[in-house]
Formats: structure tokens, sequence, C-alpha cells
């Protein structure tokens, strides 16, 4: 059986006054492990260009197969 038990991470935001303090990582860190906890085998994140480091430094992995189509 094909299993597709996945997370996704809709949005992470930190407020420009705490940022550079490990708060987004920590957010991140702790919604991959809780997806672990429920079963999930992968966790998807959409992010922007300027966060892609970051979520890169946190073991994600940039692809091209994401499709989507504006409505």
């Amino acid at each position: 059986m094909l299993d597709r038990s996945t997370g996704d991470i809709q949005s992470v935001f930190v407020v420009p006054e705490h940022r550079g303090r490990g708060i987004g990582s920590a957010l991140v860190r702790a919604a991959t492990e809780e997806a672990g906890r429920h079963g999930a085998r992968r966790v998807t994140v959409h992010s922007g260009r300027r966060a892609v480091p970051a979520y890169e430094r946190l073991g994600f992995v940039s692809t091209s197969e994401l499709l989507t189509k504006e409505l």
C-alpha cells in the first residue's frame, strides 16, 4: 500500500523585532517533530525566496516538483 502521510507548513512568520534569534527555526523544528510523531513521512513547506536558505539549513531540500495554478 502506498503511504502518502505528509505534513505541510503553510506560514511561519516572526515579527521583525524578534528575527535572528532562532525563533522561526525552533517553530519549524517543533512542527516537523510533531508531524513525525503523528506518522508523517515527509514535510513540505511553501516558502518565499528569502526564507529558502533558512529551511535548507533545517534539512529541507528545494525541488522543482511542486506545480501550482492560480485561479
